[in-house]
């Protein structure tokens, strides 16, 4: 993967100590985009010296339990189609902070049976799905 920041690091204004680096994201699975951002706010407070703080968003209304991933399209075979699969249960209009615990067990039930289009390798320990 590449990443290209503009302006570069180096032209970001510098931190100080009254002035930390913070981010954050809603509590949700992440794309790498999410990670890029976490590692260049945790390289540039290591340079500059200063605390890094995150920030959890989490009284937006939305499923923390549904994953969108592709899929091949049978009738061709060359083409990935998208399409969101529910991970667990949630309560439907309740923030992820008051959700109620997760059964990890109902999770990976629930990938193992995910249809076998869907572009997972169930053979890597190192996916995260």
């Amino acid at each position: 993967m590449r990443v290209r920041l503009d302006p570069p690091i180096d032209g970001w204004p510098v931190p100080t100590a009254q002035r930390p680096i913070w981010t954050g994201h809603q509590v949700f699975l992440w794309h790498p985009g999410i990670l890029t951002k976490y590692l260049a706010a945790d390289a540039v407070s290591r340079r500059a010296g200063v605390a890094f703080g995150n920030v959890v968003v989490d009284q937006d209304v939305y499923d923390p339990l549904s994953v969108t991933l592709p899929r091949r399209d049978p009738a061709q075979p060359d083409r990935l189609t998208a399409q969101r699969f529910s991970l667990g249960p949630v309560v439907q209009d309740v923030p992820p902070r008051m959700q109620p615990a997760v059964k990890v067990k109902v999770i990976v039930e629930r990938i193992a049976c995910l249809p076998a289009d869907v572009e997972i390798d169930r053979e890597r320990p190192d996916q995260p799905f």
